[in-house]
């Protein structure tokens, strides 16, 4: 579950530029959260994961175990100085929930891949495609209730996008999801929750606005 209760943020150093919210999502939603560049979309994906706090509000998050973030930079999602697959292991670990089958689940996956062989390299020997792989991988090995997804498939060749959205839409299940993308394809998601970020606010809206919204941002771009 997730809440945000008059939650306001700065978004400039001066404190001139705010974003507010006010929604809930509960267990099993999956939201796409949209907004122009610049717009906090980030921002409040960072709240929730903990990482950002409101000048004033409250956000409230229940999850069963760590939060599942696959960040919008492959680079600087993964930690330099641990192996791909300790990457992959490291929500888990931390969590002290790292057994026998997520190291065998992680193992399948990166054979699912094609990247086995590039379980012992460390990030920068991989290209940013292998990276975001790998993010999307460790989120989905991350024993979490609450996921999030900063367009996670934005460096991803075709073939590896559709294996990475078949593998999130399937983990997304009965979990609740926070999709960040700027792509009208990834409107074929199970998405039942669309929230706008306009005129400094988080705003509700239905399926039809929301693929016109990225439609139009993708023909301006």
């Amino acid at each position: 579950m997730i809440s945000f209760n008059n939650a306001v943020f700065n978004l400039s150093s001066d404190g001139r530029r705010k974003l507010s919210g006010t929604f809930r999502l509960q267990q099993g939603d999956f939201a796409v959260l949209l907004g122009l560049n610049g717009a906090g979309k980030t921002t409040l994906l960072d709240a929730i994961a903990g990482i950002r706090r409101p000048v004033s509000g409250k956000i409230e998050v229940v999850s069963d175990g760590p939060i599942a973030y696959a960040v919008q930079d492959s680079a600087s999602g993964l930690l330099p100085w641990k192996s791909v697959l300790a990457n992959i292991l490291f929500p888990s670990v931390v969590a002290g929930r790292n057994g026998s089958e997520t190291t065998t689940k992680a193992e399948r996956l990166l054979d699912d891949f094609q990247l086995n062989e590039r379980r012992d390299d460390f990030p920068y020997r991989l290209s940013e495609g292998e990276k975001q792989i790998i993010n999307v991988i460790r989120c989905v090995c991350t024993p979490a209730s609450v996921v999030l997804l900063d367009e996670p498939f934005a460096a991803l060749n075709s073939h590896a996008r559709g294996k990475a959205t078949a593998l999130l839409t399937e983990f997304a299940k009965d979990r609740t999801t926070v999709l960040v993308t700027h792509d009208p394809v990834d409107c074929i998601l199970p998405i039942n929750r669309f929230l706008l970020i306009s005129n400094s606010a988080v705003n509700e809206i239905d399926s039809t606005m929301a693929k016109g919204f990225l439609s139009n941002a993708l023909s301006e771009a």
